[in-house]
């Protein structure tokens, strides 16, 4: 998100960069393989909504991060965003 909202391709390539290597990555690799280990298919995966908590978690920071201004030290945005990235297991 942050990387699509930057305002020049250095900071485009740098964000997107951190965004590939971030811990929200490795954590839903690691719930798809609890769920396989529980036999539950990635079809049925995909198909199970997302819990009220686990909604509100993800959809005020994100609200957040996407109304913040990106510009200058991409602040609160950003710390939103990483904050994100270092949750789960």
């Amino acid at each position: 998100m942050a990387a699509a909202r930057a305002d020049d391709s250095d900071t485009v390539v740098q964000l997107a960069a951190a965004a590939q290597g971030s811990r929200g990555g490795r954590a839903r690799a690691a719930q798809r393989l609890s769920a396989k280990q529980h036999g539950v298919t990635p079809e049925q995966f995909a198909a199970t909504p997302l819990s009220p908590t686990a909604e509100h978690y993800t959809s005020y920071p994100l609200a957040t991060a996407w109304g913040e201004p990106l510009a200058g030290s991409h602040g609160r945005a950003a710390a939103v965003l990483l904050d994100l990235c270092r949750s789960g297991p």
